[in-house]
């Protein structure tokens, strides 16, 4: 599958990537990006050198392709009343323990033609799961695709709402640094 995602991925975009290398080929971390959507989920999996799971909005899976491409990488699903669940957290786990990267798009669901702010959900995964935070900006244009990677970013200290306002705000500030 790998390998068909990497042919894919060069067929269809001129990739200008930076900073892929630093994110280290062990370990638990969290990838958490803009939101690029599935091309752009299915884009930053081919070009990593390790697995990424994503957690995905439970919603594709009344879309047929998304959703055959989702179970295919192995997306974790989450409907809106399960986002902070055992069941969620116990699949993410799971998919570190087996050394994938884990990978969440920062700004929820599209609204009127746009993505919202950034949301909580990164920065509550990585207290929770004592997870470091890689900041990964994709952004698609046309056939040319551009990703970069900014700086690791330490895990909230606390589950409460003043730590992880203030982790989502400085992963929000580095997403914007290197876009």
């Amino acid at each position: 599958m790998k390998a068909l995602m990497q042919w894919g991925a060069r067929c269809l975009h001129a990739v200008d990537a930076t900073g892929l290398e630093r994110i280290p080929a062990q370990g638990r971390y969290l990838v958490a990006t803009n939101h690029a959507g599935v091309r752009g989920a299915l884009l930053l999996g081919a070009l990593l050198e390790r697995e990424i799971v994503f957690v995905v909005s439970a919603r594709f899976l009344s879309v047929p392709g998304a959703a055959a491409i989702a179970r295919g990488v192995g997306g974790i699903f989450v409907s809106p009343g399960d986002m902070l669940g055992l069941r969620m957290l116990r699949e993410c786990s799971a998919a570190l323990d087996r050394g994938a990267l884990l990978g969440v798009m920062t700004e929820g669901r599209l609204m009127n033609g746009r993505y919202g702010p950034p949301k909580r959900g990164a920065s509550y995964l990585a207290a929770r799961l004592q997870l470091g935070l890689w900041p990964v900006s994709i952004r698609l244009r046309g056939p040319t695709a551009r990703i970069r990677v900014g700086a690791l970013l330490p895990a909230p200290a606390a589950v409460d709402r003043r730590s992880l306002d203030a982790a989502t705000d400085r992963l929000a500030e580095q997403l914007r640094s290197v876009a």
